[in-house]
C-alpha cells in the first residue's frame, strides 16, 4: 500500500539522483566554459595578426573553423583576400586556392617542379588536391602510403595526403595505409603529453578524418597556452601562427563552438 513513507522515500531519491546529476554535469560544464575561452583567445591572437602567414594551410584551418562553426561572410572575404594578396604571385603556394576555389583558375605545378619539393611536402599533398582532374603521379601514391616506418611530420603529411585523395573520390590504391596511418598517430597521441605544434598537427588532422577528439588530448592543447592567446612549439620560444591555428582548430572542433568574434 502507498503511504506518506513510500512518499518519502521516493522524494529523498528524486533529490538524491538530481544532486548526483547536478555533480557529473558541473565539472563537464565548467571544463567546456575553458575551452570555449581558450579558443576564443587563441582565435582573437590569430586576426590580430598582421604579418605574412606564408603559409596557405593557416588560412585553410580559418577557413574551416569558418565553414563550420561560424559561417562569418566577413571572415570568408578576410580568408580569400589575403590569400590573393599574399600567394597568387608565387607559383607553387598558389596551387593551393583549390582549398578555397575549386575551380580558381591555378593549375597544379609540373611533376617535375613538385617530385623535389620533399622537406614541405607539396610534392604529395599538392597530387592528392588536384587527384580528381589530374593523374597522381606514381612518386606522390608511392611516397604517401610508405607508412610502415613513418613517423612525426612525415606519417601526419602522408596521412593529409590521403585524406585529400579520399575527400575528391580518388583511392590510393591502399586503403590499408590510410588506416594504419590513422591508428599510429592516434597511438603515438595516447603515448605522450608533451605539447608540440606536431602534437596539435596531429590532433587537428585526426579530426579532419572525423576521428573523436580525446578530452585528455585537448587537455595537453588547452593547458599550453600562452598569456597572449597563443601557442609555441617547444622546440622554439614565443608565439607561432601554425601552432596557433591548428589548435584553436581542434579546440574548437571539440567544443563545436566558434572562436571568431570581429573580423578585420
Amino acid at each position: 500500500m502507498w503511504n506518506s513513507k513510500n512518499f518519502s522515500i521516493l522524494t529523498a531519491a528524486i533529490f538524491i539522483g538530481a544532486l548526483y546529476l547536478l555533480f557529473l554535469s558541473a565539472p563537464q560544464e565548467s571544463a567546456d566554459a575553458e575551452y570555449i575561452h581558450s579558443s576564443e583567445r587563441g582565435g582573437r591572437w590569430l586576426l590580430s595578426y598582421t604579418a605574412p602567414f606564408k603559409d596557405p594551410g593557416i588560412l585553410w584551418i580559418i577557413k574551416v573553423i569558418n565553414d563550420r562553426f561560424c559561417q562569418l561572410p566577413d571572415l570568408q572575404d578576410y580568408v580569400l583576400e589575403k590569400f590573393d594578396r599574399e600567394f597568387q604571385n608565387h607559383p607553387i603556394e598558389r596551387g593551393y586556392k583549390v582549398l578555397f576555389v575549386k575551380d580558381s583558375g591555378y593549375a597544379r605545378p609540373s611533376d617535375e617542379v613538385l617530385e623535389p619539393l620533399t622537406a614541405t611536402y607539396d610534392h604529395i599533398i599538392m597530387p592528392a588536391l588536384y587527384c580528381d582532374s589530374e593523374p597522381v603521379p606514381q612518386y606522390a601514391l608511392r611516397t604517401m602510403s610508405d607508412v610502415g616506418l613513418a613517423s612525426g611530420y612525415d606519417l601526419a603529411h602522408k596521412f593529409l595526403a590521403m585524406l585529400f585523395m579520399k575527400w575528391n573520390g580518388c583511392t590510393t590504391g591502399e586503403e590499408s595505409a590510410f588506416l594504419l596511418a590513422r591508428n599510429k598517430i592516434s597511438e603515438s597521441l595516447d603515448s605522450r603529453r608533451v605539447f608540440s605544434d606536431l602534437y596539435a598537427e596531429e590532433v587537428a588532422f585526426l579530426e579532419l578524418a572525423e576521428v573523436s577528439l580525446k578530452e585528455p588530448w585537448i587537455d595537453v592543447i588547452v593547458g599550453n597556452q600562452e598569456e597572449s592567446g597563443a601557442w609555441s612549439d617547444v622546440l622554439f620560444r614565443g608565439e607561432n601562427l601554425h601552432t596557433t591555428a591548428l589548435s584553436v582548430f581542434a579546440i574548437s572542433s571539440y567544443t563545436q563552438s566558434c572562436p571568431f568574434g570581429e573580423v578585420p
